[in-house]
């Protein structure tokens, strides 16, 4: 048989019965692009047989139907089970949350409601979930006073916000590759590394291309060049946002338990401390330093050591003071009256030590 029609002939042979379809798969098979090529006889009839073809890996498969390779590395860096591949990071969603959006608009009425009893204590203003300027103020005094608690209601928001684009970016691209292929006949593999079509389709493919000369190979490389592959998934990731693939249930359910921690904080009576008390301090304070800002402290001439506001602990009426000279740091947890000594007086304090 001619080396160069051996492909295209041994596909009508074995239609015709000539061959078995244990040689068609010997014939058809190139290790150096397949990793396996299969038959499957199901029918007496042997052109409508289904010819399997898998390529080595998913990488293989993808570049050889044309993918761009920015695409190719999104899809196998989401579509990995040991992926940490992040759409939104906490930065991104922690100004989204102080600009009023993002974590406030997937809260269900449950939540609503704890948040507006926590906000009548830190904030003095009438609750209003419609104004922007309202929703703003609410995120500055909740980060001000409980930043731990902040952190992780935002920290839900970005974990259930990645599994939604991973769980809509997987099915989408799956779902464009499988019309991609399904246009001229072919169907994936669930293994997601290559795909099988019937002897028929792969004899007529052959014909309405004009190379039966040609390798199988070459044959799909010529299919897929005709035709614009899917992609641009790594360049707008965002066509992948989706309501509803939002898991709310497991979200509100994560942020109610957290917010339940916020209200006994402020509900603590066993300290003998108010939350107005604690509100009415960190006011005093955050109207002179704002938080996570270094500053110099202003009795020292050398001006060497600086300080940052990192938060407040309730209720121990304690403020939490990162210093720092040089390459060396160190954190306090002062109350009010020592917290303005160390700035006035840091002689009662051992700098030296830091």
């Amino acid at each position: 048989m001619s080396e160069l029609l051996k492909d295209f002939k041994s596909l009508v042979d074995y239609s015709k019965g000539k061959i078995h379809f244990r040689d068609l798969e010997s014939i058809l098979y190139d290790p150096k692009t397949f990793a396996d090529v299969t038959v499957r006889e199901t029918s007496q009839e042997k052109w409508k047989n289904m010819v399997r073809v898998e390529f080595k890996d998913t990488k293989d498969f993808l570049q050889g139907l044309g993918i761009d390779e920015d695409d190719v590395y999104f899809y196998l860096e989401i579509n990995s089970p040991y992926s940490d591949y992040e759409f939104i990071d906490i930065y991104s969603a922690l100004d989204r949350f102080y600009e009023g959006y993002g974590f406030y608009d997937v809260i269900n009425k449950e939540n609503r409601e704890k948040l507006s009893e926590i906000s009548k204590f830190i904030l003095p203003k009438k609750v209003n979930w419609e104004s922007e300027a309202y929703r703003r103020d609410l995120s500055e005094k909740l980060f001000d006073n409980f930043k731990e608690e902040t952190y992780r209601l935002v920290g839900e928001y970005v974990d259930e916000s990645n599994y939604q684009f991973m769980r809509t970016a997987l099915r989408e691209m799956d779902k464009q590759l499988e019309d991609y292929l399904q246009q001229i006949g072919l169907h994936p593999l669930s293994s997601e590394t290559g795909f099988s079509t019937t002897v028929s389709n792969l004899v007529s493919l052959y014909i309405r291309e004009n190379v039966p000369q040609s390798p199988l190979k070459v044959l799909f490389k010529k299919l897929f060049n005709k035709k614009d592959a899917p992609g641009g998934w790594n360049e707008d990731y965002y066509q992948f946002e989706n309501s509803e693939d939002f898991d709310s249930e497991r979200f509100n359910s994560s942020v109610s338990r957290i917010l339940d921690e916020i209200l006994e904080k402020i509900e603590a009576e066993e300290s003998g401390v108010s939350i107005d008390d604690y509100v009415q301090m960190t006011e005093r304070i955050l109207k002179k330093f704002k938080q996570d800002s270094y500053y110099n402290l202003p009795k020292d001439p050398k001006k060497e050591t600086r300080f940052k506001i990192e938060g407040f602990e309730y209720p121990e009426m304690k403020v939490v003071v990162y210093l720092q000279k040089g390459l060396k740091a160190k954190t306090l947890k002062l109350s009010e009256e020592n917290f303005y000594n160390l700035l006035y007086q840091p002689t009662l304090f051992n700098l030296d030590e830091i």
